[in-house]
């Protein structure tokens, strides 16, 4: 019994250590699925660009920027559908009120049979932020008690931490451009009859 009870203690202890540690750590992420959460959440823009990966991918603030003289952000993540897209508009009202918001829908961020599968993309934010927690509370298969450990919470994030560590991650606007070019020899025109 005093062997389990060290053991009870010790994972504990460690439990907090390092939830403590990657509490402080967290926001600072760059890199990721969680450095763009981060970088949206932080994003301080008269325009914001909301949306899927069709977001990420067709939407250069910089363009919209020189049309219409308001700065911009793609927020727009590659995978998430409506209800990344509300806690995320959810929390940024919350700090600032940009003047124009662009929400690019699409038949896949709407109808999403994946979506409760996508919601732990959320754990990290559960204590922080209320609007985020709102959201992974409706997952079927949620339970405060994985909350609870910290471990668990953060779990996901080491990769995206570790990679900001090391890697400097240029300062963007959110816009992820497809370079791409087709080749002529692959290509093959459509034949009219």
């Amino acid at each position: 019994a005093l062997y389990f009870l060290a053991f009870v203690i010790l994972f504990f202890a460690i439990d907090f250590t390092i939830g403590k540690i990657m509490e402080q750590a967290f926001p600072e992420i760059t890199y990721g699925t969680y450095g763009k959460i981060n970088t949206s959440l932080k994003a301080d823009q008269d325009l914001l660009i909301f949306g899927s990966s069709r977001a990420v991918h067709h939407y250069n603030p910089e363009l919209l920027t020189q049309g219409t003289g308001m700065s911009g952000y793609n927020t727009g993540l590659a995978g998430q559908g409506l209800f990344y897209n509300y806690a995320l508009l959810k929390d940024i009202m919350q700090k600032q009120k940009p003047e124009l918001i662009i929400l690019d829908l699409s038949p896949n961020i709407i109808v999403d049979p994946q979506a409760y599968l996508k919601l732990n993309v959320f754990m990290p934010y559960y204590y922080g932020h209320p609007s985020f927690n709102e959201i992974i509370r409706i997952d079927p298969d949620f339970s405060p008690f994985k909350a609870f450990f910290r471990i668990y919470v953060y779990n996901s994030t080491f990769y995206d931490y570790f990679r900001s560590v090391i890697s400097e991650i240029p300062a963007d606007n959110g816009y992820e451009g497809i370079k791409a070019t087709m080749n002529p020899d692959t290509y093959l025109p459509m034949q009219l009859s």
